[in-house]
């Protein structure tokens, strides 16, 4: 940190989000103790180390700004670590004081593409000013649980971004989020990381099926609604799931099935392998037998003929004509 010698805090330290965490894990084990009586004869836990971690949540979370508290004292400013946090608590761990708090200190942090992680002072990070792909979902289920519905829009354009990624075989662990679009190299960490992939499975779900993937810490019911059938989410995962075989296997770019449900195809490797041409989203390769039909932008209502695919030019309003193109900004304007 900025107010600590060489930027870095002094430990042993207590980190907000690591507390809410330490807490559902031992309200998790104390459940498995009563579920598990014979375990519980050898094991013995303090009578008040639930109540005693509650408190100390609490009160690092009350103002919505402390990110730990070291030896010389609270370490704070703007991050995305209470809202998480909330995620592995229960509605009534928090006051509604808290929460306006909480949500006060996210609005520095709101992108058109989601939550930054954090704007704090501090030396030698990698967490400032970007969006880590996967904490968006925790975001997002979190903000549901205990109704903040802005953090609910705010997150669900970045459920919308990493959608529309994973249609190109897409999965960064971060994204450098730089004013209304992304920054020149916006794809930062593996580009195929696993809980990315479990994000935009999970926004998926939300958008397709309003809700079939489980929300909370607490143990989920044996069998979900909509499970017993290949739902919308279903078919979205088995969709991510094909694309991440296709990374594992050294494919540069995965397999799909043709939009069309005719074939399958390669993303994005410069040959027309789908009738429909939904296997070169981003190149102009299904150009000439698509001459007479439109490239639809992945969001909003624009299409755009073929040939301006790939061609150095925005022309979507959120940018999915040339997402291919590393050099190329294109501002995303769709919500404007």
């Amino acid at each position: 940190m900025a107010d600590r010698a060489g930027g870095m805090p002094i430990y042993p330290i207590a980190f907000t989000l690591v507390q809410a965490q330490a807490l559902n894990a031992v309200r998790c084990f104390k459940a498995l103790l009563n579920a598990m009586p014979e375990m519980a004869e050898d094991i013995t836990m303090p009578a008040t180390l639930e109540e005693d971690m509650l408190r100390a949540v609490r009160q690092l979370m009350r103002t919505g700004a402390t990110v730990a508290v070291d030896e010389q004292g609270p370490l704070e400013g703007a991050t995305t670590d209470p809202l998480h946090a909330l995620w592995y608590l229960r509605k009534t761990d928090v006051d509604a004081t808290t929460l306006r708090n909480i949500g006060e200190q996210l609005v520095s942090l709101e992108s058109t593409h989601g939550y930054l992680t954090a704007k704090i002072l501090q030396f030698g990070t990698y967490h400032n000013d970007v969006l880590w792909s996967f904490e968006q979902a925790f975001l997002h289920a979190a903000a549901r649980r205990f109704g903040l519905t802005h953090s609910m829009k705010v997150t669900e354009l970045a459920g919308s971004k990493l959608i529309g990624m994973s249609h190109l075989g897409l999965f960064p662990e971060r994204v450098n989020v730089r004013h209304k679009g992304l920054a020149r190299e916006a794809a930062m960490g593996p580009h195929t990381q696993q809980w990315t992939i479990c994000a935009a499975i999970y926004f998926g779900s939300w958008t397709q099926d309003k809700f079939h993937i489980h929300q909370s810490p607490e143990v989920p019911p044996t069998k979900l609604a909509g499970c017993d059938k290949q739902s919308g989410a279903d078919r979205y995962t088995a969709h991510l799931m094909a694309a991440l075989r296709g990374h594992l296997t050294n494919s540069s770019v995965p397999q799909f099935s043709c939009f069309d449900g005719e074939g399958q195809g390669v993303l994005n490797d410069g040959n027309c392998d789908c009738v429909d041409g939904s296997d070169e989203p981003s190149t102009n390769a299904c150009a000439s037998q698509l001459e007479r039909r439109s490239f639809v932008c992945q969001h909003g209502q624009d299409k755009i003929s073929y040939s301006q695919v790939g061609d150095g030019l925005c022309d979507c309003c959120d940018g999915s004509d040339e997402q291919q193109q590393a050099d190329i900004h294109c501002p995303y304007s769709c919500w404007r």
